[in-house]
């Protein structure tokens, strides 16, 4: 199968924030996916 996106063990840093750590993940095609962070949540609780 093929994925629009797919990912092993990916980890990103700001510095010393670690945002995100060893992600797996395959998103399928014609799906439809997004990340909620903290910023946004707590823009949307406003």
């Amino acid at each position: 199968m093929k994925y629009a996106i797919e990912t092993k063990n990916l980890t990103k840093s700001y510095g010393d924030f670690l945002a995100v750590d060893k992600l797996d993940m395959k998103i399928k095609n014609k799906s439809i996916f997004g990340f909620l962070g903290q910023m946004v949540l707590e823009k949307q609780l406003q």
